[in-house]
Formats: C-alpha cells, sequence, structure tokens
C-alpha cells in the first residue's frame, strides 16, 4: 500500500491532495507449476477528486502453461513497446487518466489469448470481448480540463459500443542482441478523441436528447480559440446576427451560456492498425524504434518514436550506471490528446546508482522540433528504505504550451508528488 501527496502549485484551489492506496495480489499454482490463477486488485481514496477514488482488478486469470504453447483466460495486462517517451504500439491495456497524466497506469482487460512457441518465435493471439473506457479526472481534480469531461456520454463507432469484439496478434523474435515484434490489431481504439459538446438539457438546438457535438469536426482539433468557431457556427444556424450586426450583448450574455454548458465528451474510433517494436543492442548502445501504420474513421497515417540509449558503466569507480536518453517523436494523426508528440524530440537521463538502496532517477525533456514550444520537464526518483518501505518523488513542468481553450491549461498544472510505499 502507498500513501501519496501531490501539489500543484499553480493551482489557487484544490493546489494540495493526499490519498491512500492498496494494490494487494496473489498467485496459486499446481500441476508442477503448469496451471496458476493470478490476481491484482487495486483502490485509491483521493480526499480531492471523487473519480480518483477509484478502484479496478489490475488482473484475475487462469493460465495453463505447456512445452510449446500457452493460454489464459481473464483480466489481464500486458504490454507492448520499447521506447521511453511513448510507448506507441501499446494498444490492449486502456490506461487509468485518473492516476496519472502519464497513462503509465493500465486498466485490467478481459481477453482470451493463446501463445504458441515456435523456433522462429513466439506467436501470440488475443479475442478481447469487451473494451474499457478512459478514466478521466474529475471537476476537482487535476490536471483540471477546462471542461467537465462527460465520460457517461461517451460516442463509439462501432453500433455495439463497448462489446465490440477485438482482435490482436504479435509475434516475438530474438536473435543475438535483436529483440523484433510485429503486433496486428482491429478493434476499438483506447485513446478517444475528445469533443467538445453543448451538454443536454441546455436550451441549444440539438441538446433534448443527448449531447449536441456538432460544432467541432471530430477529427479536427480547434486551430483558432474555441469561443471564435462556436460563434462561426452560431451564426451559420441563424442564432447569432453576422460579424456586422453583432453587438456586444450578444457576446456578454450569449456566450457565457454557451461557455457554461460546454463538456468534452471522449469518442472511440474503429482502429486497424499494424506496429512494429525493436530494440537492438550493442555494447552500451540500445537502438530502439516503434512505428505503426493504422486506418482510422476511413483515413491512413504514420507514426513513429525512434531513438537511443546510451550506457555509461561505472561511472567515477562509483558503480554508477548513467544512461543518455535521445528519442524523436512523429505522429500524422492530429487529434487534440496527440499533439504532445506529433513533431517532438525527447532528451533524458538515466541514473542508476547500483546500490542497496536501488536508488534510481530519470529526468528527460520534451519540446516541439519546428517551434522550440511546449516544453515538458519531469523528473522521477526513488529509492528504499529498509526492506519494506520505499520512497518516490515525481515532479513536472509544463512551459510554452499553446494556449488554445483545450491544451493550454497545461501551464498551470506543474506538480510536486511525493509516495511512500510499504510492501507486505
Amino acid at each position: 500500500m502507498d500513501a501519496e501527496a501531490r501539489h500543484f502549485y499553480h493551482q489557487e484551489v484544490d493546489e494540495t491532495s493526499w490519498s491512500l492506496a492498496a494494490q494487494p495480489s496473489f498467485l496459486v499454482d499446481w500441476n508442477r507449476r503448469r496451471d496458476r490463477v493470478e490476481g491484482e486488485f487495486f483502490y485509491r481514496y483521493d480526499d480531492t477528486d471523487d473519480r480518483r477514488t477509484h478502484g479496478d482488478v489490475r488482473s484475475l486469470y487462469y493460465q495453463h502453461i505447456a512445452r510449446d504453447w500457452e493460454a489464459s483466460i481473464g483480466l489481464r495486462r500486458v504490454f507492448w513497446g520499447v521506447t521511453e517517451s511513448r510507448h506507441l504500439v501499446d494498444i490492449i491495456n486502456q490506461s487509468d487518466l485518473v492516476e496519472d497524466l502519464d497513462a503509465e497506469q493500465k486498466l485490467g482487460q478481459p481477453m482470451v489469448m493463446l501463445a504458441l512457441i515456435r523456433d522462429i518465435g513466439t506467436f501470440e493471439f488475443f479475442v478481447m470481448p469487451y473494451q474499457r473506457a478512459r478514466t478521466f479526472p474529475g471537476p476537482d481534480g487535476h490536471p483540471r480540463l477546462p471542461f467537465a469531461v462527460a465520460t457517461e456520454q461517451a460516442r463509439y463507432e462501432s453500433d455495439r459500443g463497448q462489446e465490440h469484439v477485438d482482435f490482436a496478434a504479435r509475434w516475438r523474435t530474438r536473435r543475438g542482441g535483436l529483440d523484433f515484434n510485429l503486433s496486428l490489431f482491429d478493434g476499438t481504439a483506447r485513446e478517444p478523441d475528445v469533443l467538445p459538446c453543448l451538454r443536454q438539457g441546455s436550451g441549444f438546438n440539438g441538446t433534448d436528447t443527448g449531447p449536441n457535438c456538432d460544432l467541432v469536426a471530430a477529427a479536427t482539433p480547434p486551430e483558432r480559440p474555441l469561443r471564435d468557431l462556436l460563434l462561426d457556427v452560431l451564426q451559420q444556424l441563424g442564432l447569432a446576427p453576422d460579424d456586422e450586426q453583432l453587438e456586444a450583448e450578444f457576446l456578454a450574455e450569449i456566450m457565457p451560456q454557451i461557455l457554461a454548458n460546454l463538456q468534452l465528451v471522449p469518442d472511440y474510433a474503429r482502429l486497424r492498425q499494424v506496429g512494429i517494436d525493436t530494440q537492438y543492442i550493442t555494447g552500451g548502445w540500445a537502438l530502439k524504434l516503434e512505428a505503426l501504420l493504422r486506418e482510422q474513421r476511413g483515413e491512413r497515417s504514420f507514426a513513429s518514436v525512434a531513438g537511443f540509449e546510451y550506457t555509461f558503466s561505472d561511472v567515477g569507480g562509483f558503480g554508477w550506471d548513467v544512461g543518455a536518453l535521445a528519442e524523436y517523436l512523429y505522429d500524422e494523426q492530429d487529434t487534440l490528446l496527440s499533439t504532445r508528440a506529433d513533431d517532438d524530440v525527447f532528451l533524458g537521463l538515466r541514473v542508476g546508482l547500483n546500490d542497496i538502496a536501488s536508488t534510481q532517477l530519470l529526468a528527460g525533456f520534451f519540446f516541439d522540433r519546428d517551434s522550440g514550444k511546449d516544453h515538458l520537464l519531469q523528473i522521477e526518483a526513488s529509492r528504499r528504505i529498509g526492506a519494506n518501505w520505499r520512497a518516490a518523488l515525481k515532479a513536472r513542468h509544463f512551459e510554452q504550451v499553446p494556449g488554445d481553450a483545450l491544451t493550454g491549461f497545461l501551464d498551470d498544472e506543474d506538480m510536486l508528488s511525493l509516495t511512500l510505499e510499504r510492501y507486505f
């Protein structure tokens, strides 16, 4: 279990919060460890954000292991990827975004999995009968989005919604210092678009039976302030005077009502993608690549993360390992949630002291390659205390984030968190 304190030092309200979390697990095996049942559960209480007070079954599955195959059924967490800055091909599990903005924590995914072990590599097949929706912080939580996220109003391209059956497959092989993985996915996207919508019952056109999400095209993030786009739409609908007739009373009376009734609705598209993730290790070098070609809403797009990590061993004769990381992130897909990875550079430093306390530090810096703006600096450090305790520190700082209505809020989400963990 752990106790966590978070401080958002640019906030005037709810700038400090604390929470308690427990993550019990168990493992039962028999038949010479060929059969097993494994489970991991999670629950957090947060004193500020009601949505962050939540629980989840991270994993609960039965597995049978044979000589050249294995199979499992239940809820599992499966990780794909090799790069540090973005886990691009990691598509099986949904992100638990109320835990943290970095989306590293994952929800348990219901699945049936079969793995065939052959001389040329391992072939894995996944059937997933239910898609887990992404969690978002509540109106009192952080990162505090500019408008409420109506998770209960989520939209799905598939008529079956979350019950659409998803399929995935992966081939992984290792030859010398090369790890190579090829993956396929066909199902509901894990990362939603986020649509600005007028809430149901707000009194505006089209909101009697549900949110009106036709104000901004789903696949196109606003390039101008949202206020201007809404005004353009209202003028086209004849609900507002044209530019020549526009008076100050309209902006003073109508626009505040619109903004007060605006909410963000997650929109999950059907997704087909093929991806590779590969890593080649030679000496102190680790060369890394993740790339994918996806088809979503009838459009194809390419994305990749490529870079390296070089490790200096036994620095200064102290036994320290210091790794220098550099990665380039590219994504043709233009959505509100992918703008931080469309043409960006990541530089990082990893330090391991190799001491009894397992002291580690990871510092990373993101910036937009073209403009030099949209900076993010993140530092993570951890150290064991005795046999059963561990302390972790995380700091995150945003700078020069583009100031449109749906991403500029990040400028005020700088954070410092301290976690104390107890293992039993």
